[in-house]
């Protein structure tokens, strides 16, 4: 195990799979011997030899580490995607989650929600790709009835609007 703070070096087996600059960037071991890469534009997440996927930073809702469990888990912007679950090696993980946060932050440009009759928490947000286009995201968590989706629209319509994609 590591001690806390020092970075760990993506061993020299992924190297074939990765730039010289994607072996630089804050990365984090998995339980699974799989690993993690924070980029500049993209999650990257590594088997020993190849990049099983590229995500870029506006895929992702959210991330979260507990360090009591070393779980990492990670939300999409897409309601129909599986969350990624993951437990971390060691508790090394500082560097990494700060890039991952600044960057997953990065792509956010503004956020609202409202609450639904039935309770249903609803989150329009404006989110910026890599290009820089801007595009909507609008989620709900729980069920909607008619006036719900009438509210979940009006409140997606109000945010591009707020940016000029309406």
């Amino acid at each position: 195990m590591s001690a806390k703070g020092k970075i760990v070096p993506i061993p020299s087996s992924f190297h074939a799979a990765l730039s010289s600059a994607e072996r630089k960037y804050p990365s984090i071991e998995l339980s699974d011997g799989h690993w993690l890469i924070a980029g500049t534009h993209e999650l990257l997440y590594l088997a020993t030899d190849a990049i099983i996927d590229r995500c870029a930073w506006h895929e992702i809702q959210s991330a979260q580490w507990t360090a009591s469990s070393r779980s990492l888990s990670i939300l999409w912007t897409d309601p129909q995607r599986e969350p990624f679950h993951a437990i971390t090696r060691n508790d090394n993980v500082t560097e990494f989650m700060t890039m991952m946060r600044e960057r997953i932050e990065y792509t956010i440009i503004m956020m609202r929600h409202v609450i639904s009759e039935n309770g249903t928490r609803i989150v329009a947000q404006i989110r910026r790709a890599p290009t820089g286009e801007l595009f909507s995201v609008l989620s709900a968590f729980g069920t909607l009835n008619d006036e719900g989706q009438k509210l979940a629209r009006r409140l997606e319509y109000e945010v591009r609007e707020s940016v000029g994609l309406e």
